[in-house]
């Protein structure tokens, strides 16, 4: 696996390094997988952007609503729900 150099102060890189010891994993796997959650963090700020956008219009967020709605009927399709 290629690798590169990235520089950063001293206090981050010791927060990465305790981070990295108390997660059992190496550096480079909890570098990763804080790239991972900030880019689930901001996908899901994009999303509920969108939707308060969506939400100042009434008719595009009834519009939204009822298609929810019909895709809710879908969810089980037949199926007998289990307890």
């Amino acid at each position: 696996m290629a690798s590169v150099t990235l520089r950063s102060d001293p206090i981050t890189s010791q927060r990465l390094r305790n981070l990295a010891a108390q997660a059992g994993v190496s550096m480079r796997e909890m570098l990763a997988r804080i790239v991972e959650a900030y880019e689930a963090e901001q996908y899901i700020a994009e999303l509920n952007a969108g939707y308060a956008e969506l939400r100042k219009n009434p008719e595009a967020w009834a519009e939204e609503l009822a298609e929810e709605a019909l895709w809710d009927r879908t969810l089980m399709d037949g199926l007998e729900a289990e307890e």
